[in-house]
């Protein structure tokens, strides 16, 4: 019999937190609600391809002509490096392999493992500093919290399980031996490739190693720099590639956004982030996280965490800064709109609360040990069921603002039908290009190539600019009215000091669609130029 007293209750509570079953508890429940979450979206019909990023397109598109053996292209024309490589790959294997629905089925089954792969690493991750019901009820609300971002179909889909990875092997595997330090290079070296930003992470984790680690000079820090050189060469190989396939270093989506006349700091990734992006991710993620790194942040000065190994320090500062650098340099390099999947940085922050907060010790162990795992489980539970909910219901809700953009493309897909041609557009081209055959000009310049940059950066006359690309049919959404003419901008969503290309179009569009407050104009430009 138990005995008691209030160390026996204690005992006893961790008893039952420290049993087995709650991994398996937490991953069925996770596995439930991430299968309602991303296959209700086929519910909604055809419609279903709104429930996807926008962007994901450009990736299917670039993917298609690869597999179709027309080289990494987006209109068929030009060569673009637009996107990251390793989800790049994925893509076109996915293409290879599958045509039709079944393509999206798999991508969904892709994003769905992922999903659970980001559970099983962070949870082997926390189980080094806590029990078995507190690790898995706080890899379940991280990984919850990552599928509001991966549902979208963006290369952060691979981004978010490979940092958890790298977490798990830094904190249970890792040692300053080369072969290890070599292994753990390769995988920040698969995260970057996942996602370009992410060299941000790997450059403070790198900097924090350096400056923290008294094991780094007992084990010899030349033999360790070398090892963590060699596991980056796959980075090096990809920027060599670019500049000869490509003559640019970094993508042209980043630099597309990246074409400023003043490098004064914008307030647009910021408060995007935390007032203007999209309501799951803004309430269940982002504003809990900024909370949540404060309070720890706040508790640790008071109480400390004596608990947390000395080597791994480094992980939990660089994952706990990398969202706030990421936004930093983010305002100084670009003032456009901050999309969701940008913030899964605040992920790798929501790691390390975790590791700090799970590593209490003292009076902190008193405070929340009892209820840590109850705490994280309730909310794992809260927020997946309220995700999965919103996704259920909303793909049925037709009258949806997101739906506008599958309607416009919907019926540009029935005007292309007897139009052929070489269409062009800006923003939200990317379910058009799905549903169009006939080659597009992504004006925005975010999967073209360099010189289509150049026309940005110089500002060149928009119709100008479309005519020397064979354009025979320029699509404008929302242009402005000036008299009796429209002008359109493009790029349409950057920011007050980024290079933008203007035109005036007069002639009468050929056709129009109006979809819940959008307004899509087709001009035929061989009549723009007659007119």
């Amino acid at each position: 019999m138990i005995e008691n007293t209030p160390r026996a209750h204690f005992s006893a509570h961790q008893d039952i937190c420290s049993r087995p079953f709650w991994k398996w508890i937490v991953l069925l429940i996770l596995a439930m609600g991430t299968t309602i979450a991303l296959f209700a979206r086929f519910r909604a019909g055809d419609a279903f391809v709104v429930f996807f990023d926008d962007d994901y397109f450009y990736y299917l598109r670039v993917a298609r002509n690869i597999a179709a053996g027309h080289g990494s292209t987006f209109d068929g024309t030009h060569l673009t490096n637009g996107y990251h490589p390793l989800w790049m790959l994925v893509n076109i294997l996915l293409t290879k392999l599958f045509a039709g629905r079944a393509f999206f089925y798999a991508l969904l089954a892709v994003i769905f493992l992922c999903v659970l792969a980001t559970y099983w690493f962070t949870r082997l991750c926390l189980r080094r500093y806590a029990s078995e019901a507190a690790a898995s009820g706080c890899a379940g609300l991280i990984a919850a919290q990552g599928l509001m971002i991966m549902s979208g179909g963006m290369e952060v889909v691979l981004s978010i399980p490979l940092l958890s990875l790298l977490c798990w092997y830094r904190v249970c595997r890792f040692t300053w031996r080369p072969r290890s330090v070599a292994i753990y290079s390769l995988l920040c070296s698969a995260v970057v490739l996942s996602r370009l930003d992410a060299a941000i992470f790997v450059t403070l984790l790198g900097a924090f190693e350096l400056l923290a680690s008294n094991e780094l000079e007992r084990e010899g820090k030349a033999r360790a720099v070398a090892a963590f050189a060699t596991g980056l060469l796959p980075v090096g190989c990809y920027f060599a590639l670019n500049e000869v396939m490509f003559h640019t270093l970094m993508p042209v989506s980043g630099h597309a956004k990246q074409l400023r006349f003043s490098y004064m700091p914008s307030v647009m990734p910021f408060t995007t982030a935390v007032f203007n992006t999209w309501a799951p991710i803004r309430y269940f993620l982002v504003i809990p996280v900024i909370c949540a790194v404060v309070f720890a942040v706040l508790l640790l000065r008071r109480f400390g965490s004596e608990r947390l190994y000395c080597g791994h320090r480094a992980l939990v500062w660089a994952l706990l800064c990398f969202p706030f650098i990421q936004l930093m340099v983010l305002s100084v390099v670009s003032d456009w709109l901050l999309w969701p999947w940008y913030l899964y940085s605040f992920l790798a922050a929501a790691i390390a609360v975790c590791l700090l907060l799970l590593s209490r010790s003292g009076a902190l162990e008193r405070k929340i040990g009892r209820t840590a795992a109850q705490l994280s489980l309730c909310a794992f539970a809260a927020i997946l069921s309220i995700f999965a909910f919103v996704q259920w219901r909303n793909s049925r809700n037709a009258d949806k603002l997101i739906f506008s953009v599958y309607f416009a493309a919907r019926d540009l897909r029935a005007f292309a039908k007897t139009h052929p041609g070489t269409y062009a557009m800006g923003d939200h081209a990317g379910i058009p290009s799905f549903l169009i055959d006939e080659p597009i000009v992504q004006v925005e310049g975010l999967v073209e190539d360099n010189e289509f940059l150049s026309n940005i950066r110089q500002q060149r006359d928009l119709k100008n600019v479309l005519e020397s690309y064979g354009v025979r049919y320029y699509i404008a959404s929302n242009p402005t009215r000036v008299e009796d003419c429209l002008r359109a901008t493009e790029p349409a969503v950057a920011g007050p000091t980024s290079y933008v290309m203007r035109g005036t179009f007069c002639s009468v569009p050929v056709d129009h669609f109006f979809y819940h407050g959008r307004d899509t104009y087709v001009f035929d430009m061989e009549k723009e130029h007659g007119a």
